[in-house]
């Protein structure tokens, strides 16, 4: 396939990514040369980064980079999401991807779309994340010895587009719809993610939960803000979950909590002011929410809301919770540990990304 050449050229360069930061063997595909560009390229990147962006310390820019080499630089993985579409023919098209930045390198499964389907993009980066796919982009190049057919800039451009990718407030996503009326328009609006919990689960699991919660600083729309739990619950075993995963940041970098900071102390002041009842976490807090799932968290806060415990009562409430928000929801959890690694199919807001820019149904 027309794609063939890309996917090796992604495979490498994610079998050197985990070579360089996350322990792996060397990549035995890549020269010491590419290895040495890549780390060079890579740690510039995360270190103008973290000098921007104070959320993207380089713990956190290291992690997301590992995850997207386990789904989007993995060549078996890539070939066989793509193999769910009939891409045999590929009429020439042009893209415009506005970015989002809230976690790092969020934007790569746009970018990796465009990219292997062969598409002539505008990609417009966020000025909170305009370094790490560039420095990817860069590092694809000098193992390939090939061009992308990729254009990075953090002005909009005024072309017009085939296709059009944005992601952002429901404001934003008006604005681009106005902007590029007669462009094909997939739009990505806010959302949250719920984890549904029995009350039967291990230390384990909510250690998992915890770091669903609070990787990247709960920012993103896979992240867990909002919890569903039993009439009830006991909330002492995710308070101590919270605090392991506190003591585990504080033993990586103590630095790593500095931005929980401010927003954690003004919303516990606020709570004891007001006399109101909160979970304190730690570094976050976690309150009722009254709103039945309409408003969305804010920084540093989590939010839950309690079902009956009896089968049925615990069913209609989750479904009809579903259903009331469901242009709110991006995840709902049962299972966690996941939420920062998702597949290459698991499109955001269900949109399938590929579907859309090559126009080519997916196959059952």
């Amino acid at each position: 396939m027309f794609y063939d050449r890309t996917v090796d050229l992604l495979g490498v360069l994610g079998d050197t990514l985990v070579s360089l930061y996350g322990g792996g063997s060397p990549c035995p595909k890549a020269s010491p040369g590419i290895s040495c560009h890549v780390r060079s390229v890579m740690d510039e990147a995360m270190r103008l980064s973290f000098l921007e962006n104070p959320y993207f310390h380089p713990y956190m820019q290291k992690n997301a980079i590992l995850a997207l080499a386990g789904s989007y630089m993995d060549s078996d993985v890539l070939r066989k999401w793509l193999s769910s579409y009939d891409l045999t023919e590929m009429p020439e098209k042009t893209a415009l991807v506005v970015a989002a930045g809230n976690i790092p390198a969020v934007a790569f499964h746009d970018y990796a779309a465009c990219l292997l389907l062969g598409l002539r993009t505008d990609f417009k980066l966020s000025s909170k994340d305009k370094h790490l796919i560039p420095a990817i982009d860069d590092c694809l190049r000098h193992i390939g010895g090939v061009m992308t057919g990729i254009r990075f800039s953090t002005g909009l451009p005024c072309s017009r587009y085939d296709k059009v990718i944005v992601t952002g407030s429901d404001s934003t996503v008006s604005f681009f719809n106005g902007r590029y009326e007669g462009s094909d328009i997939l739009a990505r609006k806010s959302r949250y993610s719920l984890a549904v919990l029995s009350g039967s689960e291990s230390a384990a699991d909510l250690d998992s939960l915890a770091r669903d919660a609070a990787m990247y600083y709960g920012l993103g729309c896979r992240s867990v803000s909002y919890l569903l739990v039993p009439e009830g619950y006991d909330f002492a075993g995710l308070s101590s979950a919270f605090s392991r995963f506190r003591d585990d940041m504080e033993k990586t970098d103590p630095s790593l909590l500095v931005p929980f900071d401010g927003a954690y102390r003004r919303l516990k002041a606020l709570k004891i002011m007001g006399g109101e009842e909160f979970v304190d976490l730690g570094f976050m807090i976690l309150e009722r929410d009254r709103s039945e799932g309409r408003e969305y968290p804010s920084f540093g806060c989590l939010k839950y809301s309690d079902y009956p415990c009896s089968r049925e009562g615990r069913a209609g409430f989750i479904r009809n919770f579903i259903i009331e928000n469901k242009d709110r929801i991006q995840k709902k959890y049962t299972n966690f540990g996941i939420a920062q690694s998702p597949s290459a199919d698991d499109y955001a807001d269900g949109l399938d990304t590929v579907e859309f820019l090559s126009d080519k149904k997916r196959m059952l």
